[in-house]
């Protein structure tokens, strides 16, 4: 009786562990689903933030690949050339106009160093060298010359400048290139003809000057022709004298006319007895040689001011003396 009481017992026992255990198991299968849903829901939120980063690490990538194409097209449509260096002389940047105006292909020249490219003598310009370019601080400007072709000659405009990073140290050097041999040669040509300007001037005053007592000459050649009529030698003497003026003033005419072809009067403000006073001492030999014949002046006793081309009124004052002087053969 008291065995089998005994094993009864043992058996409600064992039968309530068992109980107690399959609770507990069932409680922790409940906590794991939960951990694992939440652990599950997690894992998602996780998957759909990375890949919402994913997506903006796309855009983003694709942004600046978009904004480097757009930089390497506007450096290439640059008219300037373009050359980037590393502090070591590696050439990162090259653009299309750096060859045109180096003669250089950008393929070959970039990711080779500066000195094999620009070596001694590449630029007639001792500051273009690597040495002296990795010590710029500041933006420096050169003018230079080299050769493309052998023969042709071309000047060109450095400015080279340091490359900063973010924290203001320098990392490379940047050179733009600009050809300006057309600018050279404009130059030269405007120094050339302001130089022949300066010429033509000069040419116009002495023509004027030569031409005033050119005119008395041929009147006192034409009088003298007049009163040897009776020396045939003498009278071919003043005949070739004659004949020499007239050459001599149609030269001036052409010179003038090739000087100035559409020559304007040259107006300042004179005193009106100026050119008359001129005109008179230039024919007062004339005048004493013409018997019968007197220039009578009579000025105002001021200055009468106006504005005109003083060598033009000299001419024509003078023209109309010798006009009068002819018109009066008899005195």
């Amino acid at each position: 009786m008291r065995s089998s009481h005994y094993q009864t017992g043992e058996k409600n026992e064992n039968v309530c562990f068992l109980s107690q255990a399959i609770v507990s198991f069932n409680e922790g299968a409940v906590r794991f689903e939960k951990y694992y849903r939440a652990l599950e829901k997690k894992v998602r939120d996780l998957d759909g933030e990375l890949k919402k980063k994913n997506e903006a690490l796309e855009i983003n990538l694709k942004e600046k690949e978009e904004v480097k194409d757009y930089l390497h097209n506007i450096l290439e449509s640059l008219s300037t050339g373009v050359v980037a260096f590393d502090l070591r002389g590696k050439i990162n940047a090259f653009n299309r106009a750096a060859g045109r105006i180096t003669g250089l292909d950008p393929k070959e020249v970039k990711g080779k160093r500066y000195n094999q490219i620009f070596g001694s003598g590449f630029f007639h310009q001792a500051g273009l060298n690597l040495k002296c370019l990795k010590q710029i601080q500041e933006n420096r400007e050169y003018e230079t010359e080299l050769y493309k072709g052998n023969k042709n000659i071309f000047c060109v405009n450095v400015s080279a400048s340091p490359v900063r990073n973010s924290q203001g140290e320098k990392i490379g050097i940047v050179l733009t290139l600009q050809d300006i041999t057309r600018l050279k040669k404009l130059e030269e040509r405007a120094n050339r003809t302001d130089r022949l300007a300066a010429m033509g001037e000069m040419a116009v005053r002495i023509t004027h000057d030569i031409r005033n007592p050119l005119g008395s000459i041929a009147l006192f050649a034409g009088m003298l022709k007049r009163d040897l009529e009776g020396s045939n030698e003498l009278r071919q003497l003043a005949e070739h004298i004659v004949s020499g003026v007239t050459s001599i003033n149609s030269i001036i005419s052409n010179l003038l006319l090739f000087i100035k072809p559409q020559q304007k009067p040259d107006f300042h403000l004179i005193d009106l007895h100026d050119p008359i006073k001129d005109s008179q001492f230039f024919s007062r030999h004339l005048l004493k040689s013409c018997d019968g014949i007197q220039l009578i002046t009579e000025y105002y006793k001021k200055p009468l001011i106006i504005r005109s081309d003083i060598e033009l009124l000299k001419q024509m004052i003078l023209n109309l003396i010798l006009n009068a002087i002819q018109a009066m053969p008899s005195g």
